[in-house]
């Protein structure tokens, strides 16, 4: 029952005090007093000190705001080809293991199932993981699994379309 309480507090506080905004040409965050270039130069930061490496196919889709103090706390990349979708997400060091990572991961396979209605039951999603924590949950909680060992700390998955548990 604790871990229920715990669950569900977790929850309204991702709905009150963190928000996700989609990242576009024409964004405009002037109600967090957020100027878009700095903060996808945040973002890129936030990145860069969490060791994910953004890849010049993928392009920020995403901004994680904790709107308190109107400060980009994580991100969301996405890329793609005719084959295969991809995604990075990044959040601050401060905010992880709060649970945060559920509304960028949502995201990136709503997208996903998004993209592949365009382009096809062919058109596979595969992830660069650097985080074994986050392979963990990805697999426990979304059904993705491994489809290769690229080195010691990464781990290439793909999504297991045949399991529901989003």
């Amino acid at each position: 029952m604790k871990h229920l309480i715990k669950k569900l507090l977790r929850e309204g506080l991702l709905n009150e005090k963190y928000e996700l905004v989609a990242y576009h040409d024409d964004v405009d965050l002037s109600e967090f007093d957020i100027d878009e270039y700095e903060a996808a130069d945040e973002a890129e930061k936030i990145a860069k000190d969490g060791g994910v490496t953004i890849l010049r196919d993928k392009e920020l889709n995403g901004l994680l705001i904790d709107t308190n103090n109107n400060r980009v706390i994580g991100a969301i990349w996405f890329g793609n080809d005719n084959e295969k979708f991809s995604f990075d997400i990044a959040i601050d060091s401060g905010y992880q293991n709060m649970g945060l990572s559920h509304k960028l991961i949502k995201t990136a396979i709503d997208e996903f199932n998004y993209r592949k209605d365009m382009y096809g039951d062919d058109f596979k999603m595969e992830v660069d993981v650097i985080n074994p924590k986050l392979a963990k949950i990805l697999a426990n909680k979304y059904g993705f699994y491994k489809v290769a060992d690229i080195s010691q700390d990464r781990i290439l998955m793909s999504l297991d379309e045949s399991m529901d548990k989003v």
